[in-house]
């Protein structure tokens, strides 16, 4: 894993005192990179140093052609990660 080191000084360490938190989901959800912010007292946030789970890739199951051209597909995968039309 490789390490990057960037120091903060003035307002970007306030802006990561405010937005730290969602900065580390947007790096998670866009690029799967975790991100850990050290010496750095954040803003009223409570999810700051709770463990992630590790990304589930995506695993088609089965798949069925409905009429009308429909396509129904059975997924195990981490819902969360999706953007579909519904779930059942």
């Amino acid at each position: 894993m490789e390490k990057l080191n960037i120091p903060l000084h003035g307002p970007s360490l306030n802006i990561v005192r405010r937005s730290g938190p969602a900065l580390r989901e947007v790096l998670w959800s866009k690029f799967g990179c975790e991100a850990t912010i050290e010496g750095v007292d954040f803003e009223s946030d409570v999810s700051v140093g709770q463990p992630r789970r590790p990304p589930v890739d995506p695993v088609k199951k089965c798949s069925f052609q409905l009429r009308g051209g429909v396509e129904l597909s059975v997924w195990k995968a981490d819902l969360t990660n999706f953007k579909v039309d519904a779930v059942v």
